[in-house]
């Protein structure tokens, strides 16, 4: 198509006989040609059809073409259409009144169309500009648009990890982003750490379904868990219904968090009284000293995690407030390092000697967030208190038996005082109570690709971290896979910080992978503790279990060159129903399981060192295998654990044992178990005859050494 083509031009000129051979000429050009001679009719002719181009041919005194021009320039839809002037050579023009060219009088054609076809072409290449000015402005709008969604979901996605991978943690690593992280990053300082704990969820969840158990939890977690960052401190974890807490600034941040926790309590008590639920209370224990804050973990599974006595020291502590009947215990550390103690009031409650550690530690109450009434009479009765403790400890048992015994008399619910009375009247069972006390294992349960485990999200049906929301769940059965390194913190006292975190992490690095190999993944790491779940099959628990241990083996064999002492780990396993999902409060959420399974598998883990075994079973885990004549497998024991009536059967699983061993355990496997059945039937001459003939063949098999001890001393069983 050429450039007249289709082409409308408007001619205005008020001597109409003059305007014939200028139509042609544009005709024969292809130009279509509208001719007016009044004003009147050019504004119609606008409206009816709008030109490409305008000729005026006109006296310059005639006014009411002007306004005409005037017209156009001032109407957004004409104002860019071309107007060239035909004038006589004297004439003035007035070029401010909007005209685009003229020509003189007489024209040639060529000149004239020459003249025309370039007003078109510039109006035409005008109009394509502002197209593509707009284009432009559409595109750059797009990118503005695109590049605020962009930072707004990087922001989300930073928001959501955030609840995961709390923001301090990444601030004491001098990291600004999760990114930043790398395996064995770690910070050595001084912090306070916090346990609390509600006593008895497990009695009072056992009659909620477990949308309830997950609702009353976070309902929970979100009153305490902002108190905790107002007063400057950060949760670590959440282990079920119980919270870690760090706070780095001062101890006394710690302790006023307690208490504004514990007054909260009161009011949350309320809520759950209106909702029908009963009243709860909370145990809080605290502890301040040096601690290791890092990452630890293998290949695709990190974990951020505390290494230090101080942790398990605070873990401890606050499981003495349950044997007390206290609400805050602190240990003597803490009381040390507080700006203000005395606006406290506190009581020294105990002094304690806890497992692996050489010095006592003593433990003090603080009241200050009790009943006023019990407030009162605790403060009435501090000084004998004290005072009885000391002559406790001194072994004077007749004088803290009488000032204990006038304590009880003013103040009949003082639990703490009524635990040294009975103490006082039977000392011997002072050590058992003691010993019972200190056994307890810190259990750290985290959940969070390598701080959230895709195995996590994927279980809770989630593409990613974004989708998953506080209270989100599934219940189903698993096997649950607990490892331990045995009398690790006696070994980490000889080792700097850098060589602890080293230690574990080339540790952790051979056992992780053996668990993903066999379809499981890491829940949490616990210090140098695993816990792992496999959703699978038990059988690939197992199997992982015994890989582990021969994987051992090699890992020991780096320690030997390296100059480290061997290591040895226990590991326990318990197959049954969980509920897997996320708890917390709304700036620090947190995944985590809820099963009486988990406790299980944890206990008999524990169990491990009384039997002196590698790897023990429970009679859930046992029967769900689906070939038990593929295992090296014997009955350890029928133990009743905590919180459980029923007893539970234990199976040791010996495959990982070395070579000599699995041959002697196999050779006396018929006479080890007739041995406990005699046992447990209170035929104790039968069972110490079998047992020691297990000895006589195989004097390493120290579980059948425990029950020869439990037969010859029966009452200790």
């Amino acid at each position: 198509m050429t450039l007249q083509q289709s082409q409308t031009i408007l001619i205005v000129d008020d001597k109409p006989h003059d305007v014939n051979p200028l139509c042609e000429l544009l005709s024969s050009h292809h130009f279509q040609v509208i001719v007016v001679t009044h004003k009147e009719d050019a504004m119609k002719h606008l409206e009816a059809q709008r030109p490409h181009l305008i000729l005026l041919d006109f006296a310059i005194g005639e006014q009411c073409h002007f306004e005409f021009v005037r017209h156009c320039k001032m109407q957004v839809h004409y104002q860019d259409i071309p107007i060239i002037l035909i004038k006589q050579l004297d004439e003035p023009i007035d070029f401010t009144l909007g005209f685009s060219d003229f020509i003189v009088k007489p024209y040639q054609a060529e000149e004239l169309l020459m003249r025309i076809h370039a007003q078109i072409a510039l109006q035409t290449c005008r109009h394509k500009l502002q197209v593509q000015e707009a284009q432009v402005a559409v595109l750059s709008r797009k990118l503005t648009e695109f590049e605020q969604t962009h930072h707004q979901q990087i922001q989300q996605l930073n928001d959501a990890y955030r609840r995961f991978v709390p923001q301090e943690f990444l601030k004491f690593l001098g990291r600004d982003s999760v990114m930043e992280l790398q395996l064995g990053d770690l910070v050595e300082r001084e912090m306070t750490v916090m346990f609390s704990d509600i006593r008895g969820f497990s009695e009072l969840s056992e009659n909620m379904t477990p949308e309830e158990k997950f609702d009353f939890i976070n309902i929970y977690l979100g009153q305490m868990e902002p108190i905790i960052g107002q007063h400057h401190g950060f949760v670590d974890k959440y282990i079920g219904d119980g919270i870690m807490a760090l706070f780095p600034t001062s101890p006394d941040d710690a302790l006023n968090a307690c208490l504004a926790m514990l007054r909260k309590l009161i009011e949350y008590n309320e809520l759950l009284h209106e909702a029908g639920y009963p009243s709860i209370s909370i145990v809080i224990g605290v502890n301040t000293g040096l601690l290791m804050l890092g990452t630890v973990g293998g290949k695709n599974r990190m974990d951020g995690t505390v290494i230090a006595d101080a942790v398990s020291v605070a873990a401890r502590i606050e499981d003495l407030s349950k044997t007390y009947g206290t609400s805050l215990l602190i240990t003597e550390h803490t009381l040390n390092k507080l700006q203000h103690p005395d606006k406290y009031k506190i009581r020294m409650v105990d002094r304690v000697h806890l497992k692996g550690k050489k010095e006592s530690v003593i433990v003090y109450e603080l009241f200050d967030a009790d009943a006023p009434q019990t407030l009162a009479l605790k403060l009435q009765t501090t000084a004998d208190f004290e005072e009885a403790c000391l002559a406790y400890h001194e072994k004077e048992y007749k004088k803290a038996q009488q000032l204990f015994e006038k304590i009880v008399e003013v103040n009949p619910h003082d639990k703490a005082a009524i635990v040294y009375l009975e103490r006082c009247k039977t000392p011997e069972e002072v050590e058992a109570a003691r010993a019972k006390f200190t056994t307890e294992l810190y259990e750290l349960n985290k959940a969070y690709e390598r701080f959230v485990p895709r195995e996590f999200l994927k279980l809770l049906d989630k593409e990613s971290v974004l989708e998953v929301q506080l209270g989100d769940h599934v219940e189903r059965e698993m096997t649950i896979l607990f490892s331990d390194i045995r009398g690790f913190t006696a070994m980490s006292e000889k080792m700097t910080p850098q060589e602890n975190f080293d230690f574990i992490n080339i540790y952790l690095g051979q056992m992780e992978p053996i668990i993903g190999q066999h379809h499981g993944f890491v829940d949490k790491y616990i210090g140098d503790a695993i816990m792992a779940l496999f959703p699978s099959s038990p059988d690939d628990a197992v199997r992982g279990a015994i890989e582990m241990l021969r994987g051992l083996v090699e890992y020991n064999e780096l320690l030997k060159e390296a100059h480290y002492q061997l290591i040895r780990i226990g590991i326990g396993l318990n197959t049954g129903p969980l509920m897997l999902g996320t708890v917390g409060g709304p700036n620090r959420m947190d995944g985590t399981v809820i099963s009486d399974a988990v406790n299980l598998a944890a206990r008999i883990e524990g169990l491990t060192k009384i039997y002196g075994t590698a790897l023990l079973i429970t009679d859930q885990t046992y029967q769900k295998l689906e070939d038990i004549s593929q295992y090296n497998i014997r009955v350890i024991d029928r133990v009743t654990v905590k919180g459980k009536t029923e007893p539970v059967t234990v199976y040791e699983v010996f495959d990982g044992d070395p070579l000599h061993l699995i041959e002697l355990k196999s050779q006396t496997l018929n006479d080890f178990e007739e041995g406990c059945v005699y046992y447990h039937g209170q035929e104790l001459d039968m069972a110490r005859q079998s047992f020691e003939k297990v000895l006589a063949i195989n004097p390493e098999d120290e579980a059948a050494r425990v029950y020869l001890t439990r037969c010859d001393e029966p009452s200790s069983s």
